[in-house]
């Protein structure tokens, strides 16, 4: 999504207008504790409170990476993110306000998010920027601020960037100089509006930035161009909540079509998309089986649980047992099979090269998948609160691992890192997580981390506490779970091993385990193993001190 992220960064410059700067001390605090809600609820990855009048963002899910705020939900206006909303979503690395409604960030609001690096606050509406708003962002690189007149907290921890984009004059760009932040100044590119659709004009393209939900009653045609340049993007949120709009054609200029574009579009049941369009953000068309999709979607599904489109797979949270995904597939979106309570078992094609962010998230009966040698990264949460998953092996071309990638796994018992440099993230939810489950539960990692000696598997293993198998290591024959001793569970999980392979399925082992399955040495691993392994666990309980080795004389 690098280049959907770059376009919004780019669309957030643009907006008029040059007010004296004035920096003005005040503390803005709306805490989440001290407001009495008329109603609470989920949107996406936010969670918010309506209020008589407008709407508050209270906070928002952990994995997060790239969130948009939206002008409106519940049919009120998004004006104000409360004290700590996002404080230490360590996942965010961007933010994004599609919005002429929002007020008020904060104190505190997205403190200590560790990984954000930009942020892009549209509109002129903003007035507030509380204290300590992004203070503890380590890596926080640029704020657009679009709004002249915008209140900002005086002190250097309101906003630690690298760069502020403004425009010349506003309070934004006073807040910078003082606190010797560097500054980007930008002119206002031109606002369009055709058939009720707001759009930006650049040099080169168009971007449709909004549609108003009560504008329309059915259909809609978007224009190839605007101004004499190409509509190349659909902005995140764009179509949010036009519960009215029945079809779409989208022409073939366009390229991308952001995250959640057509969120709340219950009636949206025809949309032509060109095979122009490259790549499309999560939730585009609405959550897959949450209640929230659009009648295309829910059309799409039924026709194919693979709803694929121009060779990506948009979604596939209706699919059912072991899946298989074609190989004419060459990205996966995000969240792709989120909350999807009957898949077993995945095969992802070569050629896909990221599994995005919560792609399996919650995928409750799911228990293998298989990664190919040309996925180079696995990105945040992205098998969080897979609970029937036992193990995993992530092959030598993944060079990095996301926040909470394993977290709430509650039966992982083995994962398998193949690539010894294998970027990890330094937190004990990296890879399971010693504490409560999603239900509550308190769960104890008791599984094995595999990787080769002085790997950083090994050292995220000693760091947190889990227990470390080398796999240049001598294994003790038989003990397919690593730990530590040859019992009846190794026979059984041998015989379920030889299962799958007699049925073309992978047994899910690594390399370590299929040696250790093969007890008699003839290079398959069958009945006769398990058979043998169900010998020794009665010698070994009778009081046998022999080990395997020693006992069958390998």
């Amino acid at each position: 999504m690098k280049k959907q992220i770059t376009a919004i960064l780019t669309t957030a410059m643009m907006l008029t207008a040059s007010i004296p700067a004035v920096i003005v001390p005040m503390t803005v605090s709306v805490s989440a504790e001290n407001v009495s809600s008329v109603d609470t609820g989920k949107a996406g990855y936010l969670t918010y409170q309506v209020r008589d009048d407008h709407v508050e963002i209270i906070g928002c899910t952990l994995t997060a990476e790239t969130v948009t705020i939206p002008a409106m939900i519940d049919g009120l206006p998004v004006t104000i993110i409360a004290e700590g909303a996002f404080e230490g979503c360590n996942s965010l690395n961007v933010v994004f306000t599609n919005s002429s409604k929002l007020q008020t960030i904060s104190a505190n609001a997205f403190a200590g998010c560790e990984n954000l690096k930009d942020v892009i606050l549209q509109g002129q509406s903003l007035k507030n920027i509380g204290e300590r708003a992004f203070a503890d962002c380590p890596y926080l690189d640029t704020v657009h601020i679009m709004s002249d007149t915008c209140e900002i907290f005086d002190s250097p921890d309101t906003i630690p960037a690298k760069t502020i984009v403004a425009h010349e004059g506003s309070n934004a760009v006073a807040y910078a100089e003082k606190y010797d932040i560097a500054t980007s100044l930008v002119e206002p590119y031109g606002t369009v509006v055709v058939d009720d659709v707001e759009y930006y004009v650049f040099e080169d393209h168009a971007v449709l930035m909004i549609a108003k939900p009560s504008d329309f009653v059915s259909g809609l045609k978007i224009p190839s161009t605007v101004n004499g340049v190409p509509v190349k993007e659909i902005a995140p949120m764009a179509f949010g909540n036009c519960y009215l709009l029945e079809s779409l054609e989208i022409p073939d200029t366009v390229e991308s079509i952001g995250e959640r574009a057509f969120v709340g579009c219950y009636s949206l049941s025809n949309i032509t998309i060109p095979s122009s369009v490259k790549e499309i953000g999560e939730e585009a068309f609405g959550t897959g089986n949450g209640g929230f999709s659009t009648p295309w979607l829910q059309k799409r599904q039924k026709e194919n649980p693979l709803v694929i489109v121009n060779d990506i797979l948009v979604d596939a949270s209706t699919t059912k047992g072991a899946v298989e995904i074609p190989e004419s597939v060459k990205s996966i979106i995000p969240k792709a099979f989120w909350n999807n309570q009957e898949v077993t078992s995945v095969t992802i094609p070569e050629g896909i090269e990221k599994i995005q962010s919560e792609t399996f998230s919650e995928c409750l009966k799911l228990r293998s998948v298989e990664i190919p040698d040309t996925v180079k990264e696995i990105e945040n949460g992205a098998f969080h609160a897979c609970e029937q998953m036992q193990s995993i092996i992530i092959p030598e071309s993944v060079e990095k691992i996301g926040v909470a990638s394993f977290i709430h796994c509650d039966n992982l018992k083995a994962v398998t890192i193949m690539n010894p440099n294998c970027e990890l993230d330094d937190s004990s939810g990296e890879i399971f997580y010693n504490e409560q489950n999603i239900a509550g539960k308190n769960v104890i990692f008791n599984g094995a981390i595999y990787g080769y000696s002085g790997s950083t598997a090994q050292t995220y293993a000693e760091t947190y506490g889990r227990k470390f198998i080398a796999l240049d290591s001598e294994p003790l024959a038989g003990d397919i779970d690593g730990d530590g001793a040859v019992t009846a569970s190794d026979a059984a999980e041998i015989l379920i091993g030889a299962s799958k392979i007699g049925i073309g399925e992978s047994s899910g082992w690594n390399i370590l385990q299929e040696k250790v399955a093969d007890v008699n040495g003839d290079s398959f691993f069958d009945s006769t193993d398990a058979a043998m392994i169900f010998e020794y666990a009665a010698y070994a309980g009778a009081g046998g001190k022999d080990s395997p080795s020693v006992y069958f004389n390998l």
